[in-house]
């Protein structure tokens, strides 16, 4: 900043020269990008934020939320509104409480996107396994309010993707506060079966399946059983040949005939809970006996 030196010797500002605030140089279209001069900004804005140029300057995340912008008032009936690269970038500093480089304009790989009960949103990368506890499957971040509202919208749905799947898009775009329910997948097989599958896995739910059998077996549950298979979910898998081919090339596959498991086999109890699911070679008598000798113990089949 300028000094001007008076007649007697004192020191005043120069009121000629102005010192320019950093808010005023940040770019309106962009999450965190700012520059140290007007002219820069305006330079930047020209090239890259035009009306008659469909770019999006900060990466194809931004991207996603101005189409989810835009989906979101065309579902709810609202008004076309304008101006979604600055809506979209506000969204963004708002949801991303820890900024990002000033200088960066490229922050797709600094951030991730959230998943929670009330729908998506987005967090910065170095938040997540520190203060923002979450599981990862695939590109997409989960925490546990959502875990436990997947489990609940899951069992409701009697273990169907497309429904459990349907049921959080319809939350998430019935609430009003939440703007990005578009971005939520909409591929049964690729998002929420792997989603079910982690929590399936996590330590609570195992604990849990552990307690299920002894309570299953306090309300005499083992006293009827009713035994079904299925051969459609085996199909896909890898290394077994399937129950339609022939002996010689089950003998060339790399598991061994003996060892493969051509049917899924359930066990359900007196009031048709699900005591047993588990992997068969094949319905016949022998088989069944076997797996409910080594799945259950001996006072669950006195019960039968």
């Amino acid at each position: 900043m300028a000094v001007l030196t008076s007649a007697k010797g004192g020191k005043r500002k120069c009121t000629g020269v102005k010192k320019v605030s950093r808010k005023a140089c940040t770019c309106p279209c962009c999450p965190w990008r700012s520059f140290a001069r007007r002219q820069h900004l305006r330079e930047h804005v020209m090239n890259y934020h035009k009306s008659d140029k469909d770019f999006v300057a900060n990466g194809r995340k931004q991207l996603r939320i101005i189409a989810a912008l835009y989906d979101n008032e065309k579902i709810r009936g609202l008004k076309l509104a304008c101006e979604y690269r600055s809506r979209s970038a506000a969204l963004l500093r708002n949801q991303v409480k820890s900024a990002l480089s000033k200088k960066d304009a490229a922050i797709d790989r600094h951030i991730r996107i959230y998943m929670q009960s009330g729908g998506p949103k987005y967090v910065n990368r170095c938040t997540l396994g520190r203060s923002l506890m979450a599981r990862r499957v695939g590109n997409l971040c989960y925490g546990r309010d959502f875990a436990r509202a997947f489990f609940k919208n899951f069992i409701l749905s009697h273990a169907s993707f497309r429904d459990t799947g349907a049921k959080f898009i319809m939350t998430c775009q019935s609430s009003c506060t939440n703007e990005l329910a578009s971005l939520l997948p909409d591929r049964s097989s690729h998002f929420w079966g792997n989603v079910a599958e982690d929590i399936w896995l996590s330590p609570d739910i195992q604990a849990m399946q552990k307690e299920l059998p002894d309570e299953c077996e306090s309300h005499s549950e083992f006293a009827y059983l009713s035994i079904d298979g299925t051969v459609k979910c085996c199909l896909p898998l890898l290394g077994q040949a399937t129950y339609r081919d022939s002996a010689a090339v089950r003998a060339d596959q790399a598991v061994a005939d003996c060892d493969a498991a051509y049917k899924v086999l359930t066990v359900r109890g007196r009031t048709s809970a699900v005591l047993l699911v588990e992997g068969i070679h094949s319905e016949a008598g022998a088989h069944i006996a076997t797996m409910l000798e080594a799945k259950l113990t001996q006072a669950q089949r006195i019960q039968i």
